[in-house]
């Protein structure tokens, strides 16, 4: 195999593997790599394989995909067993049509890759696949011909190619008619949901804010959201204590009402998850959805419904409207603790609810002092909790994260009988690059606390009294000043993450989500609004690229042209077609015919010409300079060749 050849499979291979492998087996994947390595090193060696090894390959990539997906059929099992074919048709291919094979193969596996995804980072890697297959066609093309094979000129000429497309795809891209999809064809695990889950135990949250994936994005006009230190974006109500773990009661999750039609907003704004199919929906506290499919939970929670809907979501903030209706059974489940645990924790709240008078508001006030007088710190890393939670936080621990306090703050209200629950979410959040978009991650995952004061709940938040830089200026700059993320280097990694992040979404939202409707809308702002207008416009715009391309490439020829060829190219376009050079005719002979058509001088004119012509084309030497006046002379042989065809009568 010409190493050319084999170099642009192993590219191609490469790079659909790099593709898919997040979304294959890792056993298959560990076996595909097996085979790119074994072929590399057997068609260098001029070595044919056995079939049986070819066999293996098939039968233990069919064994993986089937103990991983139950069944052979189905989109993931499918596009598996396409790979694994791919590979194993490589082991097998010594011959050139073997390898036209393997090219035209790979550019159909290339094509599937997008039913995982439709990211920037995957349209690239497959431009790439693209671009290597061409070159492999490429060079299949050139070894008719024995040239020597120059891969940097190669990759030149097909770039040149797609560059002749390019124009002609973007002019597709913006004007063909979107069409919708005819069907959905679901993928397994694509229900996948935020770091938020529905439960939460010490050292969940604080987990999730190490890292800096992106949780969702809000698309809005961000100069009208509340302060950072009032941007909080609510997931749900957790009311259910076991002395570890917090989880949400079944009553928080009754529907309480559909979609709002005409809502009166504070702030419109659209909620873009990370994931494809969002579990949970983080809105601004007291938000709505505006658009059917979806509902508000008891607890102020936005759920989705049996609706299938692709982000974004609409949604609409009311403000401080107090939504949450309450009823004296779910308030007294908000009370509720277990009496046999933490009764340190309980001594403590009898004692200072016996200070404030048993006045509710300052109460409050003195377990937020409480905390402050006694040294309690903010930390990622607090260590685990022993026996009851809550006293080994008060009064051992006392490093804690925002769920410790969230947690702590809610039971020392319970105990004395003051309704209160733990609300799960994400607070803060930053700027785009491009200051057009608010950016939610999941290192801004919150916990904090609602109480029941003046017949209607009211957040209380404990962490903004033990680490204020938190809520004020966002967790990013809370986790800067703790060493271990310094050692990390975690401004430059997440300046990474943030334009990662912001070239998906432009990707996304820009041309995966070039919709129908917003292509009728940006074509209507020109004036394209029926369809006969829009198919004129595309045949003008076809026609008018295709000049413009036939142009620049008969301005390159011209260029690339010497002067006497240009002269000879005009001599030969002013004749008539049958005095004009045949495809099989020497330049030379061509000029002899003609000459025999002339008096003597013209004739003679053209003899010259024509050993001219041999000498610049074949001598070993730069013939003498053409006189000047040649341009006239062969205007002159032109004209009286031309009388020669024209009848007498």
């Amino acid at each position: 195999m010409p190493k050319t050849i084999r170099d642009a499979i192993l590219l191609s291979l490469t790079l659909l593997l790099m593709a898919q492998a997040l979304f294959m087996p890792m056993l298959l994947v560990a076996l595909l790599i097996v085979v790119l390595l074994v072929f590399a090193v057997s068609s260098q060696k001029q070595y044919r394989l056995p079939k049986a090894v070819n066999f293996a390959v098939i039968l233990l990539a069919l064994g993986i995909v089937y103990i991983q997906y139950g069944t052979f059929l189905g989109i993931e099992a499918g596009v598996a067993i396409l790979i694994s074919f791919l590979f194993a048709k490589v082991l097998e291919s010594y011959q050139s049509r073997d390898w036209l094979v393997v090219f035209n193969f790979a550019l159909f596996v290339s094509a599937s890759s997008f039913l995982y995804s439709s990211s920037v980072w995957m349209t690239l890697l497959m431009l790439l696949s693209l671009t290597s297959c061409l070159v492999g066609f490429y060079r299949l093309h050139q070894l008719k011909f024995k040239i020597a094979a120059d891969f940097p000129q190669d990759a030149r000429q097909v770039a040149k190619v797609l560059g002749y497309a390019l124009p002609f795809f973007v002019l597709l891209f913006l004007f063909f008619p979107r069409l919708p999809p005819l069907w959905h064809m679901p993928l397994q695990g694509a229900d996948a949901t935020t770091g938020m889950s529905d439960s939460m135990a010490p050292g969940d949250i604080a987990n999730l804010s190490q890292s800096s994936e992106l949780a969702f994005r809000i698309v809005t006009n961000i100069a009208a959201l509340p302060p950072q230190s009032q941007l909080y974006w609510r997931a749900m109500v957790l009311d259910e204590y076991d002395g570890r773990t917090w989880t949400a009661s079944r009553r928080n999750q009754q529907p309480l009402f559909r979609y709002a039609e005409q809502p009166i907003a504070r702030l419109n704004y659209q909620y873009l998850a990370a994931e494809k199919q969002p579990k949970w929906i983080m809105g601004l506290e007291t938000s709505v959805p505006s658009q059917p499919g979806y509902y508000v939970q008891h607890d102020g929670a936005i759920r989705k419904g049996l609706q299938r809907h692709t982000a974004p979501i609409d949604l609409v903030w009311l403000g401080k409207q107090n939504i949450h209706p309450i009823s004296a059974h779910v308030l007294k489940a908000n009370q509720n603790y277990l009496s046999s645990k933490d009764l340190q924790a309980q001594r403590l709240a009898q004692e200072l609810f016996n200070q404030s008078g048993a006045r509710p508001e300052v109460y409050i006030a003195q377990v937020l002092n409480w905390y402050k007088s006694q040294g309690f710190g903010y930390s990622l890393n607090p260590g685990r909790l022993q026996n009851d939670h809550i006293d080994d936080f008060l009064f051992r621990q006392r490093q804690g994260f925002c769920e410790h306090y969230a947690s702590s703050f809610v039971m020392l209200m319970r105990y004395v009988g003051i309704p209160a629950r733990v609300v799960v979410g994400y607070q803060g959040g930053q700027a785009a690059p491009d200051g057009k978009t608010w950016e939610v991650r999941q290192l801004d995952a919150h916990a904090w606390s609602e109480v029941w004061l003046k017949g209607q709940w009211q957040r209380i938040d404990p962490t903004a009294v033990i680490a204020p830089e938190r809520i004020e200026s966002g967790i990013q700059t809370s986790l800067l000043q703790q060493s271990a993320f310094k050692q990390q280097q975690w401004a430059w990694r997440n300046r990474m993450q943030v334009w990662s992040d912001f070239v998906a979404y432009q990707w996304q939202s820009k041309v995966v989500g070039y919709d129908q409707s917003r292509q009728l809308n940006w074509l209507s702002q020109f004036g394209l609004s029926t369809p006969l207008r829009l198919a004129l416009f595309m045949i003008s715009a076809i026609a008018l690229l295709m000049i413009l391309v036939l142009g620049y490439r008969y301005v390159q020829i011209y260029r690339q042209q010497s002067p006497y060829e240009r002269n000879l190219y005009r001599f030969n376009h002013q004749l008539a077609v049958p005095l004009q050079k045949q495809h099989a005719e020497s330049h030379a002979a061509w000029l002899l015919r003609l000459s025999q058509q002339l008096n003597a001088e013209s004739a003679q004119f053209l003899v010259n010409l024509a050993a001219y012509d041999q000498q610049w084309r074949y001598g070993q030497h730069s013939p003498q300079k053409l006189a000047p006046d040649v341009k006239k002379m062969l205007k002159k042989c032109a004209l009286d060749l031309n009388q020669t065809q024209k009848p007498l009568f």
